[in-house]
């Protein structure tokens, strides 16, 4: 479009320079027509840009505006008009902008006009002598007639080319993101799992521990009544033992009391953190909570009341994974800076408080489609009579509050049901 306005302008210019130099028309007939001229050309340039696209209206523009140039032939000296040149300028809008028919019509039109007006208007008699006498410019039509239907034609299939790349490159854009969205997403989800699967089979090895600890404090438990009932069994027999036989049997009672004294001692604060005063689970629930925040450079305020042993090996598995789940949550989909969680393990029931400052539930999880992790969590409390609630506010944040009856209390619901 822009290579046409310029087409126009310099054409108009030249032609009516040449106009005003070579006609012998008076000067106010001159200036006249060069500026009414000029008034048309600003109006068809303009409609011409509004309905650049509305084939129909482009159209009806330049038949008129070919109506109308050839109609200035007439009286500025027909096909030898300095204007035959600016007269072009409808048939090379035709050639760009519509169908090869209407350009070629238009085109021919053109020429059979300024034919008919140099052979029945101008005194021209001969038809040959004209199309001898204008061959070149009969042939520069054609040729510029052409050569705006390749240039247009080159233009049209080059746009449609980089219409077509730059969709190519959104798609492949588009794709990338999603791509680099997912890889993150499952990043984050191996990170959560690796660092649960860590902590649990920590968490396992210290239940163990407790476990084959208590077994071991069992069994010693009967070595020491079996030393103790040889202690009453010797001195029942006393009366009827030699002082050196005696002698042999407590120093062997006395070897046995120690040695198992000692393989108590070792095996409940070796083996056993629990004999120690310390509580596994919490201390991994603690460094986990650490570590996560840490990993994904937010904070975690925790405070944590109450003691473990209120609470199940069970319990404790499930209150560890749906920790995990909901920080996991406020972290990958809440996108949160800060958690507050309160955990206060009670004799009569278990209480969890959650709370972050995302960007809320309600702006990531579709109720009616709730993710597998929310799904879950929510089973899990179910599994203990428990009760779970969770509510957000876009830009407010998440709260989850869980209430998990203790087993005594799970007990009793059991027997008085």
């Amino acid at each position: 479009m822009d290579l046409g306005i310029l087409y126009r302008v310099t054409s108009l210019l030249l032609t009516s320079l040449f106009f005003f130099l070579g006609s012998a028309s008076s000067f106010v007939f001159k200036l006249g027509l060069v500026v009414t001229l000029g008034i048309a050309a600003w109006i068809i340039i303009d409609l011409q840009k509004r309905y650049i696209k509305n084939t129909k209206i482009l159209q009806a523009i330049v038949l008129t505006e070919t109506i109308g140039l050839t109609l200035l032939l007439i009286p500025t000296g027909g096909i030898s008009s300095p204007f035959i040149w600016y007269a072009l300028n409808p048939v090379l809008v035709a050639a760009c902008f519509l169908t090869p028919l209407f350009c070629w019509g238009a085109l021919i039109f053109y020429l059979g006009s300024a034919t008919f007006i140099a052979y029945r208007l101008i005194d021209i008699n001969n038809i040959v002598m004209i199309f001898e006498g204008k061959s070149y410019f009969y042939l520069v039509c054609l040729l510029t007639t052409l050569l705006a239907r390749l240039f247009s034609r080159l233009t049209t299939e080059l746009n449609s080319k980089a219409a077509l790349l730059n969709r190519q490159q959104d798609e492949l854009i588009q794709a990338n993101e999603k791509l680099t969205e997912t890889n993150q997403k499952y990043q984050e989800t191996l990170e959560q799992i690796m660092l649960e699967r860590i902590y649990m089979d920590q968490m396992i090895i210290s239940e163990e521990q407790n476990r084959i600890a208590n077994e071991i404090h069992d069994s010693v438990s009967q070595r020491l009544f079996g030393i103790v009932y040889s202690l009453h069994s010797l001195q029942a027999k006393s009366n009827s033992m030699t002082r050196e036989e005696l002698n042999k049997e407590y120093q062997f009672l006395s070897q046995s009391a120690n040695t198992t004294i000692k393989e108590l001692r070792g095996a409940i604060y070796r083996l056993s953190s629990v004999k120690k005063g310390e509580q596994p689970f919490l201390l991994r629930l603690k460094k986990y909570l650490d570590e996560y925040a840490r990993l994904n450079d937010i904070r975690i305020d925790y405070r944590i009341t109450g003691d473990e042993f209120f609470i199940s090996n069970e319990q404790k598995e499930a209150l560890y994974r749906i920790i995990c789940e909901a920080c996991g949550n406020a972290v990958r989909h809440g996108k949160c800076t800060i958690v507050d969680l309160k955990l206060s393990l009670l004799d009569e029931k278990t209480v969890v408080f959650i709370q972050d400052d995302g960007i809320g539930i309600s702006s990531y999880v579709d109720k009616k489609e709730q993710g597998i992790g929310l799904i879950n969590m929510q089973n899990s409390v179910s599994s203990f009579n428990g009760t779970f609630s969770i509510e957000g506010m876009l830009g407010s944040g998440t709260t989850i509050i869980i209430e998990i009856p203790s087993t005594k209390i799970m007990k009793k619901q059991e027997v008085a049901g």
